[in-house]
């Protein structure tokens, strides 16, 4: 037994690193603000929420973005790394829950779609009470520096932040399950 978990703690320990190896590969899209990037990180993390626990997935979540600030440093002050955290926090715990709960596809409707709203609704709600706020104040620039002349808040986040959301949603939920699915065979 102390075997087993001295294994899953090198495995959980190794994902983690692939995920901040991953963090570096971040694309941005040109429909989408410059802050706005999407990264492979979140598909090692939300293996380890699915394969060990929540828990772990948390922690790992934690440490990666860590890691992250020491390696690469962050041109945000932290907050870009802290809005990762959170909705990376808010897509895996609703994603792993209905994972657990359901068999057979009803588990892979049920956890694409809770992950999905999950990081929607974050996405949106904190967008607007914490992290943009935050960026305007530490930054000390306009609110329309990040979400353009002439667009309200409401407007930047429906038209930016919750299709955002749901790519990236489907690029942590698929290649995931898909992983996961060939390692049960």
């Amino acid at each position: 037994m102390k075997n087993f978990k001295f294994n899953s703690k090198i495995k959980i320990c190794i994902l983690i690193s692939l995920s901040v190896v991953l963090m570096y590969f971040r694309l941005s899209v040109p429909f989408l603000p410059n802050f706005l990037k999407f990264d492979l990180s979140d598909i090692p993390i939300f293996f380890i929420t699915i394969i060990f626990s929540p828990i772990w997935g948390v922690i790992s979540l934690a440490l990666k973005n860590l890691l992250v600030c020491f390696t690469m440093g962050s041109f945000t002050f932290g907050i870009g790394e802290l809005a990762n955290f959170l909705m990376g926090f808010f897509f895996i715990i609703p994603g792993a829950y209905f994972y657990k709960k359901f068999d057979g596809n009803k588990k892979y409707i049920f956890s694409l779609l809770s992950g999905m709203i999950g990081l929607t609704l974050a996405g949106v709600i904190l967008n607007a009470t914490v992290i943009l706020p935050v960026y305007v104040k530490l930054l000390g620039v306009e609110l329309s520096s990040f979400i353009g002349e002439g667009n309200t808040l409401l407007k930047f986040l429906i038209i930016y932040i919750v299709p955002y959301n749901i790519i990236k949603s489907m690029i942590v939920f698929f290649p995931t399950v898909a992983i996961i699915a060939r390692l049960k065979k």
